[in-house]
């Protein structure tokens, strides 16, 4: 029998034993790149692939992409068995990657996607911030390693295992190939993985905000038995958001004091910010009044000034309808800080001192909210689609001088 040749039988559970046609140990670094690159499920489960063949200083690398926590994974393929050429060829690709500022790091693959099966990406930042909800360029590091071959030899595996124990991120996956009768199969084992998974700062923040976010729901429900119908009221209103500005992230607002080490500060009701992407400061939010039992939706700052006339006009129909309507201007005290004031509605428009307010409009039952829904989520439509027409420098200036 040739060497490379393979028998497989098929074990039916009761003794039996049915073989299988003879098969013979296949595949090339090409095909099983190609296979690769076309199902990068098979690399690593919620790989997206970013660049293939890019250019570094130490060769090509052979692919790069994005997982799942959003984090960069450099792989290096070789052909065969792997030896320990392959481990520092990985940490070449790594280290060059890694020594690039965010901005070079964008241009790098915004310029070189596209080929080679890879999908094009005009603006790799804009792109990341989408995939990633927001979470920030820093997120992609520390860069993940993992050497892709046919195989590995004994060294090269303990050099491996033993840079994974001491805590880099270093992973060897290896692939078996076999033909029988025209039908390729193929299998996949991870030899080594990383002994503890580093963790990003931005998976620690997400997984920090997602605990926040079940305990504030938590109380949100625990108020149904003296406030029937509230959750039901802050389901609609945070789903609302999320539909009007395309899936934003959701921000437990810990500045304010308003989720604080699991407890709810004494002087603030809880909230929860809506951050439209690409922006750094929220753009509206919701939040619980329990001492006066009023559930209230919140336009921050410049956004407001976005869509003036429709600010105007839902102040006025809210006050009309002797609901209660809040106003605050973060920029008329003395100091640059704390309110100074209402602002009246409606607004002299070249007057500083009714410039910019927060709005927050009280209702207390779901009637209240299903009546004036689309009022909002006009309000929320209009802002979202003229911030991504306006420069961030641009808003949260302070009052014309």
């Amino acid at each position: 029998m040739d060497a490379d040749e393979i028998k497989i039988w098929i074990l039916d559970g009761s003794g039996g034993a049915t073989p299988l046609p003879r098969a013979q140990r296949t595949a090339s670094e090409r095909l099983l790149e190609e296979t690769l690159v076309y199902h990068p499920e098979l690399l690593w489960e919620g790989l997206t692939l970013v660049g293939r063949q890019t250019p570094t200083e130490g060769g090509p690398l052979d692919l790069l992409g994005i997982d799942e926590d959003g984090r960069l994974v450099v792989f290096e393929l070789k052909r065969g068995t792997l030896s320990r050429d392959a481990v520092a060829q990985v940490i070449d690709y790594a280290s060059f990657i890694d020594s690039m500022s965010d901005q070079e790091l964008t241009s790098y693959i915004s310029v070189l996607s596209g080929f080679h099966g890879i999908e094009r990406i005009e603006d790799f930042g804009k792109w990341y911030d989408a995939k990633s909800q927001g979470l920030g360029l820093d997120s992609l590091r520390p860069v993940r390693m993992v050497i892709v071959g046919l195989g590995a030899d004994e060294r090269t595996t303990r050099m491996v295992r033993f840079m994974a124990k001491e805590g880099m991120d270093i992973s060897l996956v290896t692939f078996d190939a076999f033909s029988i009768e025209g039908v390729t199969l193929l299998s996949r084992r991870v030899s080594v993985e990383p002994s503890t998974q580093p963790t990003s700062d931005a998976s620690v923040r997400v997984a920090k905000e997602n605990d926040l976010m079940n305990v504030l729901l938590e109380r949100v429900s625990a108020r149904e038995d003296t406030w029937p119908g509230i959750r039901g009221i802050w389901d609609a209103a945070q789903v609302m958001f999320m539909e009007e500005f395309k899936g934003p992230r959701l921000l437990v607002d810990r500045r304010r004091g308003l989720i604080a080490h699991g407890r709810r500060a004494k002087s603030r009701p809880n909230r929860l910010n809506f951050q439209i992407l690409r922006r750094h400061h929220s753009a509206a939010a919701i939040e619980i009044d329990d001492q006066e039992k009023e559930f209230r939706i919140i336009f921050f700052g410049g956004y407001v000034d976005l869509y003036k006339e429709g600010f105007e006009r839902a102040a006025t129909e809210w006050k009309s309808s002797n609901l209660v309507l809040d106003t605050w201007d973060p920029h008329r005290s003395a100091n640059g800080y704390g309110p100074n004031g209402p602002v009246e509605f409606p607004r002299e428009k070249d007057d500083p001192a009714q410039y910019c307010p927060e709005l927050k409009f009280g209702l207390s039952t779901m009637e209240e909210w299903e009546k004036h829904r689309e009022m909002f989520a006009d309000l929320a439509r209009n802002i979202y689609g003229r911030a991504e027409d306006t420069p961030q420098s641009d808003m949260y200036k302070g009052p014309p001088k």
